[in-house]
């Protein structure tokens, strides 16, 4: 019998314990971020299953589950830019446990230059960057021309030329190229980015715009970047001009993003930048941007961010007002 209760005992003392170092981790993993979950993490990610920029997300996301111990769940919701993302992370509670994976323009263009979306930048707290995608126009390796000045003669003598678009932003830069140049410039509207490779390899249009899908047709020799859209120099093809080099004084600033709804509390959004910085300075996801995708890993932060999504906000509004 007094062995039978010290068994009793020992196990009753070693669940304690076991409860005990439980409750002791948790509350170490919730002290070192200042604030944990406390149920899943829904991650809105603004882009089709299967991308690139899908596999970014699932990485940050799996390497916070590793290190936090939290539960994160991505949830595709892709189209119109965007903008279908950050329509319903604004709708979302501001609690943490809601956040969003997309791309600056979703934010700082998109809602200027389209009116009908129900959203603007004023309406979420920026957590920070993963990268900086590489905007350029390309053309075949074909084409008669090798530069943005090259390929607006080109259009004088043909009386036109058609550009493959993914987005109202790229809409508007085609427009302003075109009127710099006193060209015509036929907008196509694509589905996305690898619809207007295929449109440019296959002949059907002129140019086409594109985000990073095109290195591996400049590698091969299909095709050939005209002009960079981006401030900063490009990966690949550094030596290529963008338009402020080319007298057009725009540029993209194009970069992968994650945000929460507005009004999230100090603690809250805290623990979510610091937990989203650790994961892009991960060696996966250094490894995904930088060696697969060719692009340019950089978090600039929640205040440089803001900055930034402000300020290209206000480029659109003049942007806009120069066409009306």
């Amino acid at each position: 019998m007094f062995d039978r209760c010290l068994r009793v005992s020992a196990v009753f003392v070693m669940g304690a314990f076991v409860c005990a170092s439980f409750f002791n981790t948790s509350a170490a993993q919730a002290q070192e971020g200042g604030w944990s979950p406390s149920k899943p993490v829904t991650m809105i990610v603004g882009f089709k299953e299967g991308g690139g920029a899908d596999a970014l997300a699932r990485l940050v996301a799996d390497h916070i589950e590793k290190k936090l111990g939290w539960n994160i769940v991505p949830q595709n919701r892709g189209g119109a830019g965007g903008s279908v993302m950050a329509e319903l992370l604004k709708a979302a509670k501001a609690d943490g446990h809601t956040i969003g994976m997309g791309v600056t323009t979703t934010f700082s263009s998109n809602p200027i230059l389209n009116d009908a979306l129900r959203y603007g930048p004023d309406d979420f707290d920026y957590l920070g960057t993963i990268a900086l995608s590489q905007m350029v126009i390309v053309a075949r390796s074909d084409a008669p021309y090798g530069s943005l000045d090259e390929m607006a003669e080109h259009a004088r003598e043909k009386g036109s030329l058609t550009i493959g678009s993914m987005g109202t932003e790229l809409e508007f830069i085609a427009q302003m190229i075109a009127d710099h140049y006193d060209i015509e410039l036929r907008v196509v509207p694509t589905r996305g980015g690898g619809e207007v490779l295929t449109q440019v390899l296959g002949g059907h249009v002129d140019l086409g715009f594109n985000g990073g899908a095109h290195h591996k047709y400049v590698r091969s020799g299909d095709m050939k970047v005209l002009v960079n859209l981006n401030e900063e120099p490009l990966v690949l093809t550094p030596e290529v001009k963008n338009l402020k080099d080319n007298g057009i004084d725009y540029a993209t600033n194009i970069y992968f993003q994650f945000q929460g709804p507005k009004g999230l509390p100090a603690d809250v959004k805290a623990a979510l930048v610091k937990a989203i910085d650790a994961a892009v300075t991960s060696d996966k996801v250094r490894d995904m941007a930088e060696n697969r995708m060719e692009m340019q890993l950089k978090n600039i932060g929640p205040e440089s961010l803001t900055r930034l999504i402000m300020r290209d906000s206000e480029a659109s509004k003049r942007l806009l007002k120069g066409k009306k």
